[in-house]
């Protein structure tokens, strides 16, 4: 093996912002939400039992002890599950972080979709037993990866067009961004 000198190397290609692998959505709990840490702990767990999701599952994680965290967590292969308190709002969050393929639509899709399965999944499991419903009227999108969407609003201005067409193809109208 020999060292390239900086002359040499071959420019690698930049990933831009609709390239990225790590987009997150969140689905705020509807009030009340009478279930607790260890219940979501016992759904994270059986759904690792049971195959709930269509994801290779890693490990369970609690940090409900951290005030506004992310609460108690499903660690997969392609993407977090999370019970998360951010801004002392209660919600489900699904953050990608491989895995992703296709166009910027096709990206945000797949979060939605990965986020709308696990809600479902959560409203109607046993172990939750009703205690938890999840609002569709108010979502929060996100890309975590600052290099390559940093939160600007030329960042906003390239995805909120795209997001947009996505949300409003699945619930039928045309959503509000902010």
């Amino acid at each position: 093996a020999r060292l390239l000198r900086p002359d040499e190397r071959r420019p690698r290609r930049r990933v831009t912002t609709m390239e990225t692998q790590r987009a997150t959505l969140k689905l705020f709990a509807a009030a009340p939400c009478e279930a607790t840490s260890k219940e979501y702990t016992l759904f994270f767990h059986r759904t690792i039992q049971e195959g709930g999701l269509r994801e290779t599952f890693i490990d369970v994680t609690d940090y409900s002890h951290v005030p506004d965290g992310p609460g108690v967590m499903l660690i997969c292969h392609e993407a977090h599950y999370s019970m998360d308190r951010a801004a002392g709002r209660l919600g489900l969050k699904c953050a990608t972080k491989r895995g992703a393929t296709g166009d910027a639509a096709a990206r945000i899709r797949r979060v939605l979709q990965k986020t709308l399965s696990a809600a479902a999944a959560m409203e109607s499991h046993e172990a939750l037993s009703g205690k938890i419903h999840f609002s569709t009227d108010t979502l929060l999108f996100s890309i975590e990866d600052r290099l390559v969407a940093p939160s600007t609003a030329e960042t906003f201005q390239v995805v909120a067009p795209v997001l947009a067409e996505v949300i409003g193809s699945v619930w039928g109208v045309p959503p509000v961004l902010a």
